[in-house]
């Protein structure tokens, strides 16, 4: 038991040496983006912050090789909004959510486009396993013709149709 207790020690103390989160909750708003869904969301008593930065076109954008530190448990789309659970590993670091598209939609009918969801996670090395809820604005990447899109999110096994 002793040995247990001093084998946590470094892990208490890293944590708590960790980049400090904001110290009072926020909503803070990606003036990038359309909507007023991207914000910030943080909780002290969580030990951590998630940053959604919003849905973004990037047409130089590439698929990176490596697959992100996070697991998409639900996805779901309502109104204009792209609503992700998501769970990651961390706990004492700031972690930054952006939705991601290169604009390529594919030729049929609906049209497709893929997009990425990418985690930063800030070399947080805390283990704790946690979940959150995300919310994208679909807005902007509406296509010109035709009222409907179906997305391929990375991490989602089955595709999404939005319709607008």
């Amino acid at each position: 038991m002793k040995y247990l207790i001093l084998g946590l020690i470094p892990l208490l103390t890293f944590c708590k040496n960790a980049e400090p989160t904001t110290s009072e909750s926020k909503t803070v708003v990606d003036h990038n983006s359309a909507t007023t869904e991207d914000a910030i969301l943080s909780d002290t008593k969580k030990g951590y912050e998630v940053v959604n930065l919003g849905t973004h076109i990037k047409t130089d954008f590439q698929m990176p090789a490596k697959p992100e530190r996070v697991t998409v448990l639900n996805a779901v789309i309502e109104n204009d909004s792209l609503k992700l659970s998501v769970q990651f590993g961390g706990g004492c670091r700031k972690h930054e959510f952006m939705l991601i598209s290169d604009g390529n939609y594919m030729e049929s009918d609906p049209p497709k486009l893929n997009m990425y969801l990418d985690h930063q996670h800030n070399d947080d090395a805390c283990r704790a396993l946690i979940q959150e809820e995300l919310a994208f604005d679909l807005s902007a990447i509406r296509y010109a013709v035709g009222n409907k899109i179906i997305l391929n999110i990375s991490g989602w096994e089955a595709p999404l149709t939005y319709t607008y």
